[in-house]
């Protein structure tokens, strides 16, 4: 500590002697001036030299030091000096005018400490200074840039080099005072300002504070008004172009809508008052990708939220509506740069609801099968690209959909002739009955009124058999695609029948064998099959149905459907039914549920046919034993039994090839489920379970 007394004292007596030289110098300049004074003069007054300026401070500033002295009369300017511990008086700046008060020195280093003194001068000379000047300890600003970002306001300064923590203010216009925002350490020279007000215009600076706590001063001028982001609603493809749509945001003049395509720049699309919130792209060229921006605008400040992606896509052409059997097929005209097709519906309140997707852009068609007969429906189609969506016609395609009758039996009687009846359909307002004989064309047959759903046919001959078709007549005077077909029944209702049925097949050994022994005796069967297996044993499913066995729907994976949603379970049966149809040409009209589980209302109000149980259970899928399968049968055989067995098995083919003739020799005919119903008269109906045809 006496080290440093010494030395300060030392110094001091260097500033005074220098000083003491300085005012010597002036006051003998005054005395000069005095002398001339005093010599009498009949002209002007003498003009004296100015009194020698008060040092008011010197202090940190934004930019450098900031000298500030009281003016005096008769000065015409001033000179402003520097000195350091081991420099004398420099001369720095000189400023013109008597009302000069200030100066800032910008040449000031960093961590410097410097003494600064003012003299005033005229014409006549110089003033005295004050000697021993002010002192400070500068400490530069941080240069500090201010920008907006998404979440707020961006401060950024530059590293300071002796710096042991940054403090951030800010001062909200109009404000009296600055606030102090936050204190950081010397490794970050970058703080976002998250609670800035959308429409706030504030001022903000960085002021670095050294080891020893003294703090320098900041940059005041760093204004900013801060907007939100705009927040980008969604785009849409309109008849003009792609429209943005976005949120309104405070204190915005204006909004600008730029657009750029991949590895472009950004240009301008339109802009807009603060009062519109959405724009529109006229000149966007369909299949190109464009980013979309919204800036908000006031003055010179702007702020803008990441781009979203948009293409303009063209809607689908020659959108059309068909009735088909089981729904109403939509079909369009594909259009470039599509990634797949959607199709809407209007729901009650004339709202388009998406019904269906493609998947992809090579499909132009779709069965709606979510329809009531007699009701009419609404229709269109966009096209999806890159996740932009087409315009579709506000209006439409409307058809009214009438369900395909559903034909119940074509029944012969001894007295030669064929009495044919079907469901009524609403919707409907007449009937068309088409019949052929078997291998032959189908022919109109006769047109019925709405009412009638039987017709007698006597224009039959014994020993041939005929098939019959229906369709229904709709209000526009078309007709619905045929119904199922019916042939025409040569058993003896007198005599017994049972119908034998095979489940969870097909198969190949067991199935062939099966097949072959029913087509040696001219027997027919119902197989119940699984949809997962119908592609891999095509083969075995047309070759039944050839033999005019019937095809039954026994679910797509074999899952218990009590389990299903109704979704699920509408999927299981309907592509099983696909499956099937792609091999038969016509859909089954019976079901059998796996594992006979159907006691709920989701299995019975959306299965759209007849649940067939059954009435005898040879349990040959558990004793695997061909012997017990047909004793069995034989102690439980009667009239109307419906006899469950499972084409997966070689021993229930065995026990098949021995059950059949005996069956044929004790009197019974071999029959399909349908074809025994018809014949005992029993109307089946969709959702409801057989067992049996008593």
């Amino acid at each position: 500590m006496k080290k440093k007394i010494a030395v300060f004292l030392i110094i001091s007596c260097v500033f005074i002697a220098s000083f003491s030289i300085l005012a010597y110098a002036n006051t003998n300049q005054a005395r000069q001036s005095a002398t001339t004074q005093e010599q009498p003069t009949t002209t002007a007054p003498v003009l004296v030299a100015p009194a020698t300026p008060n040092l008011v401070y010197a202090k940190n500033s934004g930019y450098g030091v900031k000298v500030k002295w009281q003016p005096v009369e008769n000065a015409e300017g001033y000179n402003i000096y520097r000195r350091t511990a081991a420099t004398g008086w420099i001369l720095i700046a000189t400023v013109n005018g008597q009302g000069k008060s200030t100066y800032t020195d910008k040449t000031a280093v960093n961590a410097s400490d410097y003494f600064y003194t003012v003299d005033a001068f005229n014409k006549a000379g110089r003033s005295g200074s004050n000697s021993t000047g002010i002192l400070i300890h500068y400490i530069s600003a941080p240069v500090t840039t201010v920008t907006n970002s998404k979440t707020g306001v961006v401060i950024s300064w530059t590293q300071h080099p002796t710096a042991t923590k940054y403090k951030i203010y800010k001062k909200v216009e109009g404000a009296s005072s600055w606030k102090h925002v936050k204190t950081l350490n010397n490794a970050t020279f970058t703080y976002t300002d998250k609670k800035a007000v959308s429409g706030e215009r504030a001022y903000y600076g960085v002021a670095a504070v050294e080891n020893n706590g003294v703090r320098g001063s900041l940059q005041k001028d760093k204004f900013n008004v801060f907007l939100s982001a705009p927040v980008i609603k969604k785009y849409k493809n309109t008849s003009l172009g792609v429209k943005v749509y976005w949120e309104p945001v405070a204190g915005a003049e204006k909004y600008r809508i730029i657009r750029k395509t991949e590895g472009g720049k950004w240009e301008k699309v339109k802009t807009v008052s603060n009062k519109t919130l959405g724009g529109t792209d006229k000149n966007a060229v369909p299949g190109v990708k464009y980013y979309y921006s919204v800036k908000a605008i006031a003055g010179k400040y702007t702020n803008r939220n990441s781009a979203i992606v948009g293409y303009k896509v063209e809607a689908p052409k020659a959108i059309k509506t068909k009735l088909e059997s089981n729904g109403v097929k939509i079909s369009w005209q594909g259009v470039q740069h599509a990634d797949y097709y959607a199709v809407y519906k209007k729901d009650g309140a004339g709202k388009w609801v998406k019904i269906h997707s493609t998947k992809n852009n090579s499909t132009f068609s779709y069965t709606d099968k979510n329809v009531v007969s007699g009701a009419s429906y609404t229709y269109t189609v966009a096209t999806w690209y890159k996740k932009g969506k087409s315009i579709y016609g506000s209006e439409g395609k409307t058809i009214q959909f009438v369900a395909s009758p559903k034909l119940i039996s074509a029944v012969y009687s001894p007295q030669n002739n064929v009495t044919v009846s079907w469901s009524a359909v609403n919707g409907a307002v007449g009937y068309k009955l088409y019949k052929k004989e078997v291998g032959g064309k189908y022919a109109v047959l006769t047109e019925l009124p709405v009412g009638q759903t039987t017709f007698v046919d006597t224009a039959v001959v014994a020993g041939k058999e005929y098939a019959y078709v229906v369709k229904a007549k709709t209000a526009a005077g078309t007709f619905t695609p045929k119904s199922n077909s019916k042939k025409s029944s040569t058993l003896d209702p007198n005599k017994p029948m049972i119908a034998l049925t095979f489940d969870d097949g097909p198969s190949n050994s067991a199935t062939t064998r099966i097949l072959n022994v029913l087509e040696k005796h001219n027997a027919r069967a119902t197989f119940f099959v699984v949809g997962s297996r119908v592609d891999s044993y095509s083969y075995q499913i047309k070759r039944a149905y050839n033999l005019k066995c019937e095809i039954g729907n026994h679910s797509y994976g074999h899952k218990t459907l009590t389990s299903l949603s109704v979704d699920s379970l509408k999927w299981e049966l309907s592509e099983t039914d696909r499956r099937i149809q792609a091999i038969t040409g016509v859909s089954p009209v019976l079901m059998r549920p796996p594992g006979g589980s159907y006691k709920t209302d989701t299995v019975r109000k959306n299965t759209p046919y007849p649940i067939i149980m059954w009435s005898v259970d040879t349990r040959d899928w558990e004793s695997r034993n061909a012997t017990a399968v047909v004793n069995h049968i034989k102690s439980h055989a009667y009239d109307g039994a419906i006899i469950l067995m499972h084409d997966l098995y070689d021993s229930t083919a065995a026990a098949t090839e021995i059950i059949v003739p005996w069956l044929i020799s004790q009197g019974y005919q071999l029959v399909t489920v349908s074809e025994m119903m018809e014949a005992k008269g029993i109307q089946m109906q969709n959702g409801v379970a057989y067992s049996s045809a008593r």
